[in-house]
Parts: C-alpha cells; sequence; structure tokens
C-alpha cells in the first residue's frame, strides 16, 4: 500500500512539473509571437528616425520653422537627459507586449500563472532565496500596483533571454532591496524592469 501511495505521488508531481512547464512554454511562444511584430514595427521607426537625424540640423530648423538654436544643441548634459528618459522608453515597450498580446496579459495577471513563471525563473537562477525575493517583488509590484503584470513580463523575459549568471546577480540585488522601504522597493522595480527591457532588445 505504501509502494502505491508513493507511486501516486510521484506520478502527480510529474504531472504537476509538467503542466507548470507547459504553461510558462505557452507565455513564452506567446512572447515570441508578440516580439515579432514588434521589431518589425521597431526597426521601421528606427530607420525613420536615422534619416531624419542624418539631416543637418540647420536644415531641419529651418523645415520646422525655428530658426534659433534649441537647447538639446546648447547643453552638455544630453546623455543624462537622455538617460532619464530610458525608463519611460522600457514601460512603453512592457506596455505594447501586453496589449498586443491579450493571451500573454492574461498570463501576466493569473496568479496560478504567475506562482509558475516564478517558480520556473527561480529554478533558472539557481539562487536559494530567488522564490522569496521574486514573489515579495510581485507582491509590492511598483509600489502604487501591486503584483503588476510588468514584473511578471520581465520575469519571462529574464527566463528567455539572459543567462543563470546574469538571473543570480539580479535576484542577489533584488533580495536586498525587495524587504525594505517603499524607495528601495521602487528601486529594485525599474531595475527588473531595466533589465527585462535590456535582455528583450539586445
Amino acid at each position: 500500500l505504501k509502494q502505491k501511495l508513493k507511486q501516486q505521488a510521484a506520478k502527480q508531481q510529474a504531472e504537476a512539473a509538467q503542466r507548470q512547464a507547459t504553461a510558462v512554454q505557452q507565455v513564452q511562444i506567446d512572447v515570441h509571437a508578440t516580439e515579432n511584430t514588434t521589431i518589425s514595427k521597431q526597426r521601421k521607426r528606427s530607420r525613420a528616425t536615422s534619416i531624419a537625424m542624418s539631416e543637418p540640423i540647420s536644415k531641419r530648423r529651418k523645415r520646422n520653422g525655428t530658426e534659433s538654436t534649441t537647447t538639446s544643441e546648447l547643453t552638455c548634459v544630453l546623455d543624462h537627459w537622455m538617460s532619464s528618459t530610458r525608463m519611460l522608453h522600457h514601460l512603453k515597450v512592457f506596455e505594447y507586449l501586453l496589449q498586443a498580446s491579450p493571451a500573454l496579459l492574461k498570463a501576466c495577471k493569473a496568479d496560478q500563472s504567475c506562482k509558475n513563471i516564478i517558480k520556473a525563473l527561480a529554478q533558472h537562477s539557481g539562487h536559494n532565496r530567488a522564490s522569496s525575493a521574486l514573489r515579495l517583488l510581485w507582491d509590492v509590484g511598483d509600489t502604487t500596483e501591486r503584483r503588476h503584470p510588468n514584473v511578471i513580463l520581465a520575469y519571462l523575459l529574464l527566463i528567455k533571454y539572459t543567462t543563470e549568471n546574469d538571473c543570480w546577480a539580479l535576484i542577489e540585488t533584488l533580495g536586498d532591496r525587495v524587504p525594505r522601504c517603499a524607495s528601495a522597493q521602487k528601486q529594485a522595480y525599474n531595475l527588473l524592469v531595466l533589465h527585462g527591457a535590456h535582455a528583450y532588445e539586445r
């Protein structure tokens, strides 16, 4: 009887693991399908931007009816300004990915799917505190919205595009910030989005 119970328990565990792997794989397929559309549109935008930026500044000012020198041409902190808008760019990329795929958005909001993705990332990273840190960050969200879908989307992108070592290092940093104050938690959220977006775009 004991042997039979053990066999049944092992079978149930195997089936649960298979369901989890299938769920994560399906969400990854949704990410892949969405990103193909995104990449095509990003290439068109990049080409248009390159063409526009190759035009001489004086000609652009004349065409736009602004002969005076712009602030960005005079200031020496252009790189800092660009850096301050990267987070907005990353958030827009995440927003587009979620809006482009209802299935992906649903997976990033459904509790069971989110838990499966958290477990898969914890296993991928090999970090012994990954599950608790990732779960806490999911619960905290961006400090204004709990269980934010951006958190789970970032987890998925890390699973798909980063190595075990990269994930381990990131989770070590996140685990240090998430249990602390709201400011540290916001830093952890921003850091997660930054790494997820970089992994997707490179």
